[in-house]
């Protein structure tokens, strides 16, 4: 006999990656079919009915972790939710998302949890709904963490295509940080789209920005959290100002410690080899230039000796080591990673910015970084910058040095991550990069 299943997620299937669906479901059953997704999850619910849930919940993680790689973090100031009353404003979220329209399988959408996306084909353009959520909870019955799938329907460039926006939200509560992950498809958009009804408004995003702030808002307002969490957007000027540049000085500290982390050997190394050689040369230097005396100016003498401490250092690398020796003692150290790129501001020399878009180029053994390093130590505050974090994340091989790349961007409106490499992302390294930024914040 046959069943009656139809899968109806073919529009979440360009989000995912099923290959891991695939393996964790052969490892955790020994389930196996050569199939497409949707034939596969027909299948394996003939199969095994009572564990459709575990496929389930496999593909709304392969959703969450996997292409939505603009992570945008918010931190929360709130006591853990008691389970009751954290379900009695989900059911508000549950209506108030649909907008008091019906959407497929409304009433499957629980308090208690649901994974939607096989079953759901929204075609309504400007709709936002939620295709997936669950939570944990810890043993005394507070929300522990709790992750949602948003989607938003959208006109496509394709002629008479719809697609989806989507945004992954993660509260947890214990670290006090949300995360907001988004895939930027924007430019699929098509943005000159018109129903050619009588006063058509447009009534989706086009930007991950706005995308952003609209989820956002959406789920604090209905989780009554919006009064708890840090919202650089709604403060007043002052107040904004404080927190954003308080983010900007932490990615400046976590970039310092990296910097001495990866450069103490050879710094060592530089002040072995020349004692107080360069401090006689700063004084010999200036005698020459100086004749009358006018330089007798300790601060002035002390930036001259760190400009030149610093080229000396690059010149010092330069003929000792290439990038694959640096990201070789990045990785013999054990450290998270390295920095690539900076842009910065400095009250001194105005901005500044140098790196490498290369993903295995660590800025430290780049010259023009040194010669511009005595300015970014004045700036003290560092609103985006690059680093490549080491994929092997618990250091298990010491050959292993793949690496992925972020971008970090602080400013007025948000913070956020970006993930630049082109495989597939995964949960743990998600959360490895998060929470080693965000014990700087």
């Amino acid at each position: 006999m046959s069943s009656a299943y139809f899968f109806e997620g073919q529009k979440f299937l360009d989000f995912s990656n099923d290959t891991i669906v695939r393996d964790k479901l052969q490892e955790a059953l020994g389930f196996s079919a050569n199939l497409p997704l949707g034939d596969y999850y027909k299948k394996f619910s003939d199969e095994f009915p009572r564990d459709k849930k575990i496929l389930d919940k496999l593909f709304f993680e392969s959703i969450m972790y996997s292409r939505l790689k603009n992570v945008y973090l918010d931190r929360m100031n709130t006591v853990n939710i008691e389970v009751p009353i954290f379900k009695k404003r989900m059911h508000s979220l549950i209506y108030n998302i649909n907008g008091g329209k019906r959407v497929e399988l409304e009433k499957y959408m629980s308090v208690d949890g649901f994974y939607l996306m096989d079953a759901l084909n929204i075609t309504e353009i400007g709709l936002t709904f939620l295709a997936g959520y669950d939570y944990e909870e810890t043993a005394d019955h507070k929300v522990k963490t709790a992750r949602y799938l948003f989607f938003q329907v959208v006109p496509m460039k394709k002629e008479g295509t719809t697609g989806y926006l989507v945004a992954g939200v993660e509260f947890d509560f214990k670290s006090q940080v949300i995360l907001t992950s988004i895939r930027n498809n924007t430019n699929d958009i098509k943005r000159d789209y018109n129903s050619g009804e009588e006063g058509f408004k447009k009534n989706w995003e086009e930007n991950l920005e706005n995308f952003y702030l609209t989820i956002k808002n959406i789920i604090l307002s209905n989780l009554g959290l919006k009064d708890q969490v840090e919202s650089l957007e709604d403060r007043d000027i002052p107040s904004s100002d404080f927190h954003y540049k308080k983010d900007r000085e932490s990615m400046y500290n976590m970039f310092q410690l990296l910097d001495e982390q990866l450069l103490s050997d050879y710094r060592d190394e530089l002040n072995r080899r020349l004692g107080n050689s360069s401090e006689e040369v700063t004084n010999e230097l200036i005698k020459k230039i100086d004749r009358f005396n006018h330089y007798n100016n300790s601060k002035l003498k002390d930036d001259f000796k760190q400009r030149l401490d610093a080229l000396l250092l690059s010149t010092l690398i330069s003929v000792s080591a290439d990038d694959e020796d640096i990201v070789n003692l990045a990785k013999s150290k054990k450290m998270i990673g390295f920095p690539t790129r900076i842009s910065f501001k400095s009250s001194s020399s105005g901005q500044g910015s140098t790196g490498s878009s290369g993903k295995d180029s660590p800025i430290s053994g780049m010259e023009m970084f040194h010669s511009l390093y005595i300015d970014f130590k004045d700036a003290l505050e560092l609103p985006m910058w690059s680093i490549s974090w080491f994929a092997d994340i618990h250091h298990k091989s010491s050959s292993n040095n793949e690496v992925v790349q972020t971008s970090i961007e602080v400013n007025q409106r948000f913070f956020r991550i970006t993930f630049k490499n082109k495989n597939y992302l995964n949960k743990e390294l998600i959360h490895h990069v998060v929470n080693s930024i965000s014990k700087f914040r």
